[in-house]
């Protein structure tokens, strides 16, 4: 029975095969067509990537304005050794706090104090080369004569420049002990170690930076077109790009009084945004954004901006019917606070209401 059933099988499949065959190229046109057409219905039906959705919610919504900046201090303090020598101390470390007049370096003294007295030996000289030259010019104030000038003249100018010197040697002595201006936390030594010999060309770039971390603020750039709606103690949110998920509370301080244009030709101004509140780690020169505080609107319908689709000077949303994401109905909706981020919705849609946002709609 096995091989009645097989013997028409087998004779089915060649019955089919040969009427393939008598219109092969008709019906390979068929199954091109066919491959093509599901091809285009496939790509046509198919949802994009990037689809998201969120539920229509109401909170509080906060409208602002916000501008790009970067964390500075009001207190910093670069110290840096005038003169090439070796170091020979080192007291502290990055992240130590120190306190203001306190000592944090010192190079070795013996050669800047031998040059110290080697200046003020010459400076002696020449005074007294002075000193001698002038007492013998005494009487002559009005027939000094061409000889008699010079003399003067050069003893002068070799006191005055040995004086000068001296100055500098006593400034390098003084100075080879580094002594913090200001209170704060050590950020940087530079390489600075102990047994390091500088040479003339590390004195620019060897250094101990001390920032007073309690004086941090946003330094924040505002678009001249915002200028105006800027008020002094007024509240601001401040949006650190490290720490996506958190934010700082802040308050204006100063409104700057002199604008500053970008290579595009726009001109920003600065404002100081003191940091009132604020549980991260902040540094100088974290670049972030500042939301700048115009009004609070209590028990708001709020959806993320991206949401909205403007058409002919109209705003719509999708909107989701049902369970799945892909049955939705575009809305006209009716927006009227803004911020930088999210857009009040005063009419069009209810509390709870689903809305499918679609990259490129």
């Amino acid at each position: 029975m096995l091989k009645n059933y097989k013997k028409k099988l087998k004779k089915s499949f060649l019955n089919v095969w040969v009427r393939f065959s008598k219109h092969r190229k008709r019906n390979i046109l068929i199954v091109v067509v066919l491959i093509i057409v599901g091809f285009i219905y496939r790509s046509v039906t198919k949802e994009p990537q990037g689809i998201t959705s969120t539920q229509v919610v109401k909170k509080t919504m906060i409208e602002s304005f916000s501008a790009n900046g970067n964390v500075q201090a009001k207190s910093i303090a670069d110290m840096k050794f005038n003169s090439p020598s070796k170091i020979t101390w080192i007291g502290v470390k990055e992240g130590d706090k120190v306190r203001k007049y306190q000592a944090v370096a010192q190079l070795d003294t013996v050669s800047i104090n031998a040059a110290y007295q080697q200046a003020l030996s010459n400076y002696r000289n020449y005074q007294a080369i002075s000193d001698q030259v002038l007492d013998g010019a005494k009487g002559h104030e009005n027939d000094e004569n061409f000889v008699l000038r010079a003399q003067r003249t050069t003893a002068e100018v070799n006191r005055d420049n040995s004086y000068d010197a001296l100055l500098a040697a006593q400034n390098n002595l003084k100075n080879a002990v580094l002594i913090s201006p200001i209170s704060g936390t050590v950020v940087d030594t530079n390489g600075i170690v102990a047994g390091l010999n500088l040479s003339g060309a590390d004195l620019e770039n060897k250094f101990i930076r001390i920032v007073d971390l309690e004086s941090l603020y946003f330094d924040a750039r505002i678009d001249e077109i915002d200028f105006g709606k800027v008020k002094d103690n007024q509240e601001v949110v401040v949006n650190i790009d490290a720490y996506p998920a958190d934010s700082c509370n802040g308050k204006v301080r100063f409104i700057g009084k002199e604008g500053k244009e970008t290579s595009g030709g726009v001109v920003t101004m600065p404002v100081e945004v003191a940091i009132t509140k604020c549980d991260l780690n902040l540094v100088v020169g974290l670049n972030g954004e500042a939301n700048f505080v115009l009004s609070k609107i209590d028990n708001a319908m709020v959806i993320p901006k991206k949401y909205l689709i403007a058409k002919n000077n109209k705003n719509y949303v999708l909107v989701q019917n049902g369970k799945s994401i892909k049955n939705r109905e575009q809305k006209e909706v009716m927006v009227g606070a803004e911020s930088s981020v999210e857009a009040q919705i005063t009419d069009g849609l209810n509390d709870g209401d689903t809305i499918v946002f679609i990259p490129g709609k």
